[in-house]
């Protein structure tokens, strides 16, 4: 069953977290740098970070023809995880993204003052701008790390170790079937395929 976030309540935790003043970044909040999977993965990994992969990436792993358009991440929840994650995002120049077409989105000035202090899921929860493409950080929508780890495949991305969510987890949480009848037929194949004993195989 597809979750439902209450994305006022979202932004006002959110809010509560940002700084009083902007601050210079190389990186536009409306920006949206090509994804690069192997070296946003590269960065977590040179943080030590521990995660899963989640959102339609997934379902790349077994087939299907989806380019994603960000990267979904679901971080463990443990404080000193979470510092790692606050880390990896001040070494990548990250920066909320700015989306306009949103209604519950921060503000330009609002993603400028953004830090990654404190290290906690309300203020880590956003798709950031980095430069490798855009980071989405789920610490809850998504289901906990610790439910999802426990039926998680593991894979390799490049050089990197990486975790994939079950994709039945994905469908289930996310409704990412209901978007076009395309996406639809290539997810349905790519479930196919997981149900049918298939390895998962980095599409990057």
């Amino acid at each position: 069953m597809t979750r439902k976030t209450d994305w006022s309540d979202w932004r006002e935790r959110a809010v509560a977290h940002l700084a009083p003043d902007e601050r210079a970044s190389e990186l536009d909040p409306v920006s949206r740098p090509p994804l690069m999977p192997v070296e946003l993965i590269g960065s977590l990994a040179a943080g030590d970070v521990q995660w899963v992969l989640a959102g339609s990436s997934v379902f790349a792993f077994y087939g299907a023809a989806i380019v994603p358009n960000d990267l979904d991440v679901v971080p463990s929840t443990e404080e000193s995880n979470l510092t790692t994650v606050g880390r990896a995002l001040e070494d990548l120049g990250a920066v909320p993204v700015h989306a306009p077409d949103w209604r519950w989105t921060l503000s330009i000035s609002e993603c400028l003052r953004w830090r990654p202090l404190p290290s906690v899921t309300t203020n880590l929860d956003h798709q950031f701008v980095t430069p490798y493409g855009i980071l989405d950080v789920v610490p809850t929508i998504a289901g906990s790390f610790t439910e999802l780890m426990q039926d998680a495949a593991p894979t390799e991305v490049g050089p990197y170790p990486v975790l994939l969510v079950n994709p039945e987890h994905v469908v289930s949480r996310l409704g990412t079937r209901g978007k076009d009848s395309r996406r639809a037929m290539e997810i349905d194949k790519a479930l196919d395929s997981f149900r049918s004993g298939r390895q998962p195989t980095s599409p990057w």
